[in-house]
């Protein structure tokens, strides 16, 4: 499921983000005159892991550098 979710985002990134960035100055340029380079937008994340997913990461990462870190 996690790699049709990267793929949709992959997807959104290649397909919508040239059209919606012109169409966004397009309409930033009738409505206010001006293009604002702080207006923008962002596509919302199919998935996100757990904060037991996230903590479960972190401990594989620090056993990870722990495991290669050879100190005195």
């Amino acid at each position: 499921m996690r790699t049709f979710y990267a793929w949709i985002e992959a997807q959104q990134e290649a397909l919508f983000t040239a059209p919606l960035s012109r169409l966004l100055n397009v309409i930033q340029l009738s409505q206010f005159g001006a293009i604002d380079a702080d207006i923008g937008f962002s596509y919302v994340p199919l998935w996100t892991p757990s904060e037991e997913q996230l903590a479960n990461m972190r401990k594989v990462e620090t056993r990870t550098c722990a495991g290669r870190y050879d100190g005195p």
